[in-house]
């Protein structure tokens, strides 16, 4: 398992896939970091699974890197998404145990954006334990990045909607785990970014496999976090 610490946008390398039956799907090399014109700025930190890391695009249409441009040269946007993470400890690839979530933490961020929950809502990972725990886990993972020294700003981000014969994940996001993270973002006083219907239910927005968007819907995911983060 290959696996690169991110500078400016770094792209995490995981050998994991989002999607079921995708084993064996070869990841990019996305080691070569982009260039800042100016020193080193605003650190924020992209938190999440394959939609994070840009699985199924090249490097230069992730929503990190789409977001990095969007931002400008004051902010360093670093991913730190592993396809395949899980919230819950119980999952295939929970995320507190992957190297980059120490590495989100140590990044000194002042912005950190969260987007997981989706492959907690896959077999086999979506058991009657895992969504019994689903709130309490997400909650921690939560409250470590805001005991942050740098005190960042937190963001909830909800999974994307899942669509094309993913029936069983998007309903267990809709009725379980999309409400269980606003409601813990309610208890904790953090600011939800709505991206189940930033595609908006369209399957040209998709990959094929109704789970990772293509290009055109990366950018729809980056220009809905921007907004956010400039209304704020």
């Amino acid at each position: 398992m290959k696996r690169l610490v991110p500078r400016v946008i770094g792209m995490a390398v995981a050998a994991s896939v989002l999607f079921i039956g995708s084993c064996g799907v070869v990841q990019p090399d996305r080691s070569a970091p982009i260039e800042s014109a100016t020193p080193i700025g605003t650190t924020v930190a992209c938190v999440g699974d394959s939609i994070t890391f840009g699985l199924g695009v090249s490097p230069s249409e992730s929503y990190p890197y789409l977001l990095q441009q969007a931002l400008g040269d004051k902010y360093e946007v670093a991913n730190y998404g592993v396809s395949g993470a899980t919230v819950n400890s119980s999952g295939d690839i929970p995320y507190v145990a992957q190297p980059e979530y120490q590495q989100a933490l140590d990044s000194g961020a002042k912005i950190v954006l969260v987007m997981l929950g989706t492959n907690d809502a896959k077999s086999p990972n979506n058991t009657a334990d895992s969504q019994a725990t689903f709130q309490s886990q997400y909650s921690d993972l939560l409250q470590s990045f805001m005991a942050m020294p740098s005190h960042p700003v937190v963001y909830v981000l909800t999974p994307i909607e899942a669509v094309k014969g993913n029936d069983q994940i998007e309903t267990t996001l809709a009725k379980l785990f999309r409400p269980e993270m606003r409601a813990v973002a309610a208890q904790l006083g953090l600011t939800v970014i709505e991206l189940e219907s930033v595609l908006g239910g369209n399957l040209s927005d998709y990959q094929d496999d109704g789970i990772h968007p293509t290009s055109a819907g990366y950018a729809l995911i980056s220009s809905a976090v921007y907004r956010a983060l400039e209304n704020k």
